[in-house]
């Protein structure tokens, strides 16, 4: 059994080599080249775990001229079909009348695809667990690795661009590689023109850098707004590449031409990528501790707390 796996892993790889090099000329590849490319690295990821350190950089969103930082680190744990499990620890942001200050945080999260349950700790001691909330949907505190992959956050990039019409519109580099621009076709909205651009590293099959951009007409330059961008990308396993750095920016853009604005952004690292660990079954539940109150915010929940007979039915294993 061992030795046909890996004949079957060897087969997918000199297929991706063999179809990496397609495009080494000035043609573009199709929309259907970029879409079989993304489904050979899709067949290759199950889960991902990573460590990730980051710096946040954040303008004062009140007008100020301030821009404040915080260190934060998070333990990911993520699936090819959007379950995720992150433990972030660090530095938060809160606005005061006067100003803003920086204050420890802590939390731990699990999404098992249908509820998001989280536990907040104590600011002064990180190692007390204050308080639970049970959601329809994950919040985060950094960067979603898979955000730098095929695999995205709830959609993937196979569902992204089946969306709307994209096509591939150029040839750029990246890190001194090629790679091939993916634009869908932009939407007129508040008298601008908006798109998502998309950098696409065939030969590696991943996307590498993502770019949100507006202009005034079709035949000005886009301004990209909104940016992150994968670097440094590594083999990890045999076809699957990923980065060991990323960065992210978001930029005001006025319209009476004045220089854009920094709003706010992360430079980040990613180290001790494991891709496709064996997994417990309860990777993805997490477990509320005695005497702990819950916040219900999913749908119809509005803000209440569970009573200790509905917290315990939480925590009891599916069947």
């Amino acid at each position: 059994m061992k030795s046909s796996l890996k004949y079957l892993s060897c087969v997918v790889v000199l297929l991706i080599s063999s179809e990496s090099t397609s495009f080494a000329e000035d043609a573009l590849p199709t929309m259907d080249d970029i879409k079989e490319r993304i489904k050979q690295t899709e067949s290759l990821i199950q889960n991902l775990q990573v460590s990730e350190k980051s710096v946040r950089r954040q303008r004062d969103y009140r007008g100020g001229d301030e821009t404040y930082e915080m260190k934060r680190q998070c333990e990911w744990t993520v699936s090819a079909d959007g379950k995720r499990h992150y433990i972030a620890s660090g530095e938060s942001l809160r606005y005061l009348q006067n100003g803003a200050s920086t204050s420890p945080f802590k939390t731990e999260l699990a999404f098992d695809g249908t509820f998001a349950r989280s536990l907040r700790y104590l600011g002064s001691d990180l190692t007390r667990i204050i308080s639970g909330q049970i959601a329809d949907y994950p919040t985060r505190h950094s960067m979603l690795p898979t955000e730098f992959t095929v695999l995205w956050g709830s959609e993937t990039l196979l569902e992204i661009i089946a969306k709307r019409s994209f096509s591939v519109v150029e040839k750029d580099e990246h890190q001194g590689r090629t790679v091939f621009v993916i634009e869908n076709e932009p939407v007129e909205r508040d008298g601008k023109f908006w798109t998502r651009r998309i950098y696409f590293d065939m030969e590696r099959g991943t996307q590498v850098k993502t770019a949100y951009a507006n202009k005034k007409s079709l035949e000005a330059d886009w301004n990209e707004y909104a940016i992150w961008s994968g670097l440094d990308h590594q083999e990890i396993t045999p076809g699957v590449w990923l980065p060991l750095k990323y960065r992210k920016y978001s930029f005001n853009f006025k319209d009476d031409g004045s220089p854009k604005e920094f709003v706010d952004g992360y430079i980040g690292t990613y180290s001790n990528w494991k891709v496709n660990v064996n997994l417990p079954n309860d990777k993805f539940t997490l477990k509320y501790p005695e005497n702990i109150r819950v916040n219900d915010q999913r749908k119809g929940g509005n803000g209440k707390l569970l009573s200790k007979e509905e917290t315990q039915e939480l925590n009891a294993p599916v069947k």
